[in-house]
């Protein structure tokens, strides 16, 4: 179990549970990516599909991005990795709701 120097857990009582839930959202959410990534769809449609992810798994999903843009296969992307980011043919930044630039 990782350390607690603010004591968290003498504060929350259900602190394990609550990091259970979070590790299993991250899980559940690495999974259901797989899932859409194994199917090779002719649209892909990922929110933050890097955010549960480590910096080597990230690159390798960029590359993977890369791939499936040069085999014609649309992918439309939410990020806020700035790598990601700046891999895209387009971006379309949202603030708020609303469309800041297109």
């Amino acid at each position: 179990m990782a350390s607690d120097p603010f004591r968290i857990r003498d504060h929350v009582a259900d602190f394990d549970d609550i990091v259970a839930d979070i590790r299993t959202r991250s899980e559940t959410a690495r999974a259901g990516l797989a899932v859409a990534l194994a199917a090779n769809p002719p649209i892909l449609i990922a929110d933050e599909p890097t955010a549960e992810v480590d910096a080597d798994t990230e690159l390798r999903l960029i590359d993977h991005f890369e791939t499936r843009r040069r085999a014609g296969l649309t992918t439309l992307l939410a990020t806020h990795s700035p790598a990601l980011a700046r891999k895209a043919g387009r971006i379309i930044r949202l603030h708020d709701g609303r469309v800041e630039n297109d």
